[in-house]
């Protein structure tokens, strides 16, 4: 009696053809996982202690950037361990400063208060426009020719 396979031999799959494959895309994963590393923190008013929402925070080699949330947070994640931040927000002094990177690196920062202005002059101008009316054509009818027309 002949022994019967499960499967048959036009469906079997060579070994042989496919554990090199096998080992060869298993070697290959560490290749395509890269390093990251996240630079997080705070941005407050230097004198106050106060959150700055909205914040702009920038890796000048990378160009990635993400702002602050609405507790002056930042998380920031970049490819290479060395970056240049820069922060940026309306009324402050710019910040920036140099860094090198390990896996995760907490940077709080305060930002102190650009020139304040101590008079502000506004000055408002108003012009008029006149505009001509054109009446339009009129023409008077008695009431005695209204009602002598037929109705």
């Amino acid at each position: 009696m002949l022994k019967k396979h499960l499967y048959p031999p036009s469906k079997r799959v060579g070994w042989p053809l496919l554990l090199p494959l096998f080992l060869q895309l298993l070697i290959s994963f560490p290749t395509f996982a890269q390093t990251r590393y996240t630079i997080s923190g705070t941005i407050t008013d230097r004198a106050s202690g106060e959150h700055l929402i909205g914040a702009t925070i920038r890796d000048l080699k990378s160009g990635k950037g993400t702002v602050t949330n609405t507790f002056g947070f930042y998380s920031l994640t970049l490819p290479s361990d060395s970056a240049i931040i820069a922060i940026t927000y309306i009324g402050y002094k710019p910040e920036a400063f140099s860094v090198l990177l390990q896996k995760n690196v907490v940077q709080n920062v305060g930002m102190g208060e650009n020139s304040v202005l101590k008079e502000v002059e506004v000055v408002g101008q108003r012009y008029e426009r006149v505009e001509e009316r054109v009446q339009m054509g009129r023409i008077d009818i008695p009431i005695q020719q209204i009602k002598n027309v037929p109705a």
